[in-house]
């Protein structure tokens, strides 16, 4: 369709119809009858491609037709099993998770997936942890992860930057740094000792020079070793040595069945090496008597075990059964105590092992005596008859 240009006499101006303008010469255009059933021909063919019948003084057919003309040329609403018209989403709509029902270009996707992990087994299995405070996840076995308990103290231990911030962590300090004993009589200073070092913990260590200057420990000396020292010789001994830089104490028990304890020092600058030994008392080095001594319950105990002068003694008199010049033994065991008496007369003596230990000299009419202890086993006499004669045992 055109204006009718090629029509005598339409009187188009400037190539389209006109109503003319007497005053400035335009003559109105005409409308010729051809034309106009083409221009009526070409919109009702639109109507009835649309499959409407066209009717008069309905001006919304041409409309109607068109829109449905377009519909019918429009591609159906793609489907998963149809092909056809779909809208594509944009990157904001797909970075905001609304693009649902939308398609999504590469050239779109593109920029969203960059960067991004592909899906992995391992990173499936950590998806599937409930994440909570102070747990750890962990591998179990392939793709498989579980949570540990991550405590305080574990952290502070991973934060720490190096070796030593993780000692102070553990409150190793340098101690973690030293080594090991090279034996278990290693002397070196600064070294870490093992159970049983110099004998602690374990068996006590041999040594056959007991009279050095040992470090601290527990020791012990067979019998064979030659040590001129040795509080009993030919004997084997059990030794605890305490040292200080030059001082030392050694004790050492004889390794025996009735043992004996000794123990000697040694003061380098004093005494320039050790000094004598000392025997501990005990009931291995004394005598039955001493034993039976240290046994009594009490005083009393003691007292009868001494035999002490006096105690469980008592006067007696004996008049009827000494005579004079007769000599008479203490067989006690004791000492006992012996009282004569006499009236008057001189040169009444009382002798004990035969030594004049006493007299009685005297007026005829005045009574006196005289007294003497008489040791265990010793003799005694007199040469008088006494009026009384008295003995303490």
């Amino acid at each position: 369709m055109d204006y009718p240009k090629s029509v005598p006499g339409v009187s188009l101006h400037n190539g389209q119809f006109t109503d003319g303008n007497p005053l400035l010469g335009i003559p109105a255009s005409l409308d010729p009858a051809k034309w106009a059933n083409d221009v009526t021909e070409e919109i009702l063919n639109v109507i009835r491609a649309a499959g409407l019948i066209p009717t008069e003084g309905d001006s919304a057919q041409l409309l109607a037709a068109i829109n449905a003309i377009v519909t019918d040329s429009l591609a159906p609403a793609a489907t998963t099993d149809v092909a056809g018209v779909v809208e594509l989403a944009t990157a904001q709509e797909l970075a905001a998770g609304t693009a649902g029902g939308l398609a999504v270009t590469p050239v779109i996707l593109k920029p969203v997936l960059d960067g991004k992990q592909a899906a992995a087994v391992n990173l499936t299995a950590l998806a599937g942890l409930a994440g909570a405070a102070d747990r750890l996840p962990y591998f179990t076995g392939a793709g498989a992860l579980s949570l540990a308990t991550l405590t305080a103290a574990a952290r502070t231990l991973l934060a720490a930057t190096d070796a030593a911030g993780q000692r102070t962590a553990m409150g190793l300090g340098n101690a973690a740094l030293a080594t090991v004993m090279a034996s278990l009589a290693d002397a070196t200073s600064g070294k870490l000792m093992p159970n049983g070092a110099w004998g602690v913990g374990g068996d006590a260590i041999e040594t056959t020079t007991p009279d050095s200057l040992l470090p601290s420990g527990l020791y012990w000396v067979a019998a064979a070793t030659t040590w001129s020292s040795s509080p009993v010789s030919g004997m084997a001994f059990k030794i605890v040595n305490v040292r200080f830089g030059n001082y030392a104490l050694q004790i050492a028990q004889q390794w025996s069945s009735t043992p004996r304890l000794f123990w000697r020092s040694y003061d380098g600058p004093a005494m320039a090496g050790w000094g004598a030994w000392a025997e501990a008392f005990s009931t291995n080095n004394v005598s039955s008597f001493i034993k039976t001594l240290l046994d009594a319950a009490d005083a009393a105990s003691a007292q009868t075990t001494l035999n002490g002068f006096g105690y469980n003694q008592t006067w007696q008199d004996v008049t009827a059964s000494r005579v004079a010049n007769t000599t008479y033994t203490n067989s006690l065991g004791r000492p006992i105590m012996v009282n004569v008496f006499k009236t008057g007369g001189d040169a009444n003596s009382l002798f004990v092992d035969e030594l004049l230990v006493g007299a009685i000299n005297g007026e005829s009419n005045v009574g006196s005596c005289v007294s003497a202890i008489v040791p265990p086993g010793s003799t005694y006499r007199t040469n008088f008859a006494p009026q009384f004669w008295l003995e303490l045992r």
